[in-house]
């Protein structure tokens, strides 16, 4: 009955310790001013699940009405980027709610019959739009990074516009990265007003949320004193809430609410005419820029808006449910094995207890972020076979710590140790993707941590029932110390290397050199990118410890006579 008791003690402590672990980081949180009401424009493309302009399956009417709707009082305007595949109808429905539109005509290359077709279309029915909603359509837009894709060339892109200056009495621009501004000045020549995109995260020196402000200020002058007398519209100013880190710049709903509303205060004190990118999650970008292109929304694909405009942000609203489930989780793991925990040695009993509530833990979280990265049928499959083999991981785990705990000392069953390498190779292969096509691949830290807390945690229970360290540690693999020790051995720890390596030389761009010529410039923003990079330091270490049961394999095997 006591040991029942002291079992039961240690859950509960363990459980506060879960709930602390989920509560901290998703504690409520400062994140500015308050900014309701006062946005001033946002990016309007309403793409539900299952449309997207890669399949041509578009927005209904009714549908544009819905979510044009569920901006008024939000935005006092949107951007659309096209003037065709149904957003026609955003101008009458605007007027509806008293948005005001800065209409776009969508420009692709024209090296096609079919891209020729497209841009007469579009600027066609740009020019429409313009005439029949005069009251609504503020501003039009031709064209859309076009310059940064490189579909057309500065002369051809000129010729779309004056066809559009001559034809509406609206102001007529273009829009694209800020500094591609500065390698085609005289396309700013022919608009009446300069829209550039400025995107900290985006950035080849990224931004860290809490410099936004300046770095709005900094290359708002820029541009300025570029072209003197030019008005200019920040057309796209936007924060991810979930995806890779970039150096400092971390996606989150904290971050994307002090991103917002930095941006606000900062246009409103500063007199910047700006458009947030954007109103509602687009899931389909997910096949152009993973998980991190899909979630740039002040509302998600649900139509439930993500954060508060006033008072403190909490990064999960909710985390209580999260942690309520992961606690649960760890009971049901642990009740096949309560005999051998409430018999067996306590200091062990308490281990296993604890590693339960851990892996639990970081499974649910695990799931929470591969649901939320889950846009498509294979990108739900691919985590959920991963998913399903972590958990088989996690029981046989606490079947081998029950088994200690009850005095049975032998080595994990070789069916557990080759699942453990299967993950250490699969880990091995993700770490370097990662490195050298990161772009847009999320940084796994959910998955490696689960198999570093199941691998370091078995190893540990090792020692308590006994194990020499290194033993310990070398128990855990199925090649005892072969050649697959000998090449995780090395692999892994290189591969952490490669991720802090990768993460560094991924920064620089063509616009990073030109910024900073020389080696010893570059090599300490370089080196500030990698290390201000909390995903990517993270997953090196684990990748590190992981590393660890093939070292102690390797070496035990190299000293063995």
């Amino acid at each position: 009955m006591k040991r029942l008791l002291a079992l039961l003690f240690a859950f509960v402590v363990f459980a506060e310790l879960a709930v602390l672990a989920w509560g901290w980081p998703n504690r409520e949180q400062q994140a500015g001013p308050d900014v309701s009401g006062q946005i001033a424009s946002m990016s309007f493309a309403p793409f539900r699940d299952g449309q997207s302009p890669l399949t041509q399956v578009f927005p209904s009417r009714e549908q544009i009405d819905e979510d044009l709707a569920r901006l008024k009082g939000l935005s006092r305007g949107v951007r659309t980027y096209t003037s065709r595949e149904g957003m026609e109808a955003v101008p009458p429905l605007a007027a509806k709610y008293g948005i005001k539109v800065i209409q776009s005509a969508w420009i692709t290359s024209d090296a096609t019959e079919k891209g020729r077709a497209t841009n007469e279309a579009e600027v066609d029915s740009l020019i429409q739009l313009a005439h029949d909603y005069p009251d609504t359509v503020e501003r039009v837009i031709v064209g859309n990074e076009v310059l940064l894709r490189r579909d057309l060339t500065a002369e051809k892109l000129i010729a779309h516009i004056r066809r559009v200056k001559a034809n509406v009495k609206q102001p007529v621009s273009y829009a694209d990265v800020w500094a591609f501004w500065l390698k085609y000045p005289e396309v700013a020549k022919e608009v009446d007003f300069i829209t550039i995109h400025i995107l900290p995260y985006w950035e080849d020196e990224p931004v860290g949320v809490d410099g936004v402000g300046k770095h709005f200020e900094a290359i708002h002058k820029i541009m300025s004193d570029a072209f003197p007398g030019k008005p200019i519209l920040i057309g796209e100013a936007g924060w991810p809430t979930q995806g890779r880190q970039r150096g400092p710049a971390a996606p989150g709903n904290v971050n994307a609410a002090k991103h917002l509303r930095a941006l606000v205060e900062t246009a409103i004190r500063n007199g910047f005419d700006y458009n947030l990118v954007e109103a509602f999650d687009q899931n389909w970008k997910y096949n152009l820029e993973g998980t991190v292109g899909a979630k740039w929304g002040l509302i998600d694909a649900a139509r439930l808006q993500k954060f508060p405009l006033v008072g403190n942000v909490s990064e999960d609203p909710a985390w209580s449910l999260k942690a309520a489930a992961s606690i649960l989780l760890a009971l049901l793991l642990l009740l096949p094995f309560r005999r051998d925990l409430i018999q067996g040695r306590l200091a062990l009993a308490f281990g296993a207890v604890f590693l339960a509530q851990l892996l639990a833990a970081l499974f649910v979280r695990y799931v929470s972020v591969s649901w939320g990265a889950a846009f498509t049928f294979w990108t739900a499959l691919s985590p959920l076979v991963v998913g399903a083999g972590l958990l088989v991981l996690i029981v046989a785990s606490l079947r081998q710590a029950s088994h200690w705990t009850a005095g049975r000392l032998e080595a994990p069953p070789l069916w557990l140790r080759r699942l453990m390498a299967i993950f250490a190779v699969y880990a091995l292969v993700m770490a370097v993707a990662l490195a050298h096509d990161g772009r847009y691949r999320d940084i796994p830290v959910p998955l490696f941590s689960i198999l570093a807390a199941a691998t370091l945690g078995l190893a540990a229970l090792a020692r308590i029932a006994g194990a020499e360290c290194r033993n310990a540690l070398a128990g855990l693999t199925a090649f005892e110390g072969a050649k697959g020790d000998r090449w995780l051995a090395w692999l892994l720890p290189l591969a952490a290397l490669d991720s802090l390596l990768g993460e560094g030389l991924a920064l620089i761009g063509e616009d990073f050199v030109k910024m900073h010529p020389t080696l010893n410039e570059q090599a300490p923003l370089i080196l500030a990118g990698t290390i201000s990079n909390c995903q990517v330091l993270i997953l090196a270490g684990l990748l590190l410890l992981l590393s660890a049961p093939h070292i102690a394999a390797a070496l035990k095997a190299s000293k063995s006579p």
